[in-house]
């Protein structure tokens, strides 16, 4: 197994990668199907983004981004969420999450996202704390979040 992090690939998601992004997170005991998936990233009624790491054409990490609408100060503004990110455990604590998050947000922004936001599972809530600790200093230098709402 190679697992050196200058090997992977980080990269949207195709069609194509759907069985091995379900099997990856189906690996993780939560319930996931295709129909969800396609539902959630394909179908969505706005916009997402689904980011994927891969290794010798392996997947070994994902992150989604659904995007919404939200009514900030009177203004429509696009958020993206965060969700189902999945590192397979051989390659955790390896920067994996680390490189997807840029890619996301660079993604999102193309889209049009102005803010992202996450509810970090059991596995990604190290790095999502720190991440978004980091994160909330770096904002409240931009505006204050509570102005936001």
């Amino acid at each position: 197994m190679n697992n050196n992090v200058s090997s992977f690939d980080i990269k949207l998601s195709k069609f194509s990668n759907i069985p091995q992004i379900i099997d990856l997170i189906k690996g993780f005991e939560y319930p996931f199907s295709k129909e969800h998936y396609e539902w959630k990233y394909l179908q969505c009624p706005w916009d997402s983004v689904s980011i994927i790491c891969e290794i010798e054409n392996e997947v070994i990490g994902h992150c989604g981004n659904s995007i919404r609408p939200f009514l900030i100060k009177n203004q429509q503004r696009l958020l993206g969420l965060n969700a189902d990110a999945i590192i397979k455990k051989d390659y955790r604590r390896k920067g994996v999450l680390s490189k997807i998050e840029p890619v996301i947000r660079q993604e999102g922004s193309k889209k049009g996202v102005e803010y992202n936001y996450a509810f970090p599972n059991v596995y990604t809530f190290p790095f999502t704390f720190f991440y978004i600790w980091f994160e909330y200093f770096y904002t409240y230098r931009i505006c204050d979040p509570w102005d936001m709402l």
